[in-house]
């Protein structure tokens, strides 16, 4: 199994490696010194792209540890002709730190959204979250428009006490504008034309309720700078945003 690591002082967290198209799919998990704050896994297969996108913070004590961003980049354009997404549940905190969920189907929104720079659906890079409509100003696939601040992904409660968001502070507990958030995990699943010769350059997560404006060539929105290559297949990066803790990314293929 390879393994390669990322530290990062920021909420916007990267990793490059390069999958090819109908591999078994690569898992990107997001770390701040040994706790696990998120992961994409990624499968590029036949015609589609399919992520399956979780939140693994424990309790979180603030929504600046929930999922709010995906962007991948390719190494060609694809042309996508249809998304689709699982059953999710939205999950409501209350101010009393106790939740309430309700399950959605296939059918219901979840709120992410593609988010291009124009009308075009072909892209080499699949930006997709919960926080804005991206430039065209809504998702030019499905039509709809970005259904945040709420719909961020929100890790699992307190495993002490099941029932509660013990840890929650009022970005989460009783948030009218952040609340309900997608609990756990969703997939979705990007139809395309073709994956012939594609492969990924790239998977960036972002997890807060900022806008994801990725510069190159690092895709952090908080200006990250390579300083170091302490070992074959390692980078350490520093961003401005100045999360408590280093943060890694570790990449796993999936068996």
């Amino acid at each position: 199994m390879t393994i390669k690591r990322l530290a990062v002082l920021a909420l916007t967290l990267s990793v490059v490696v390069l999958p090819r198209a109908g591999q078994a799919g690569t898992t990107y998990t997001a770390y701040s010194g040994t706790t696990a704050l998120g992961s994409a896994d990624v499968t590029l297969s036949g015609n589609t792209i399919t992520v399956v996108l979780a939140d693994l913070v424990v309790n979180p004590r603030s929504v600046g540890s929930n999922m709010s961003t995906l962007e991948i980049t390719l190494s060609g354009p694809v042309t996508i002709t249809a998304e689709s997404h699982s059953a999710f549940t939205d999950r409501t905190v209350n101010s009393n730190k106790t939740f309430s969920d309700a399950a959605k189907t296939t059918s219901d929104a979840t709120g992410w959204v593609l988010q291009t720079p124009n009308s075009s659906t072909t892209v080499s890079t699949i930006q997709f979250g919960v926080l804005d409509d991206g430039a065209f100003g809504k998702d030019p696939v499905t039509g709809l428009k970005h259904g945040g601040p709420d719909g961020s992904l929100i890790g699992s409660p307190d495993p002490l006490h099941p029932t509660l968001y013990s840890a929650a502070n009022g970005s989460i507990a009783g948030n009218g504008p952040h609340n309900p958030f997608i609990a756990g995990s969703f997939t979705e699943t990007f139809t395309v034309s073709s994956l012939a010769g594609i492969s990924i350059n790239g998977v960036f997560l972002q997890f807060g309720d900022d806008t994801f404006t990725p510069t190159v060539p690092t895709a952090d929105h908080q200006d990250v700078t390579l300083i170091s290559d302490p070992e074959p297949g390692s980078m350490i990066i520093w961003g401005g945003l100045g999360l408590a803790g280093v943060c890694l990314v570790r990449r796993r293929k999936s068996a």
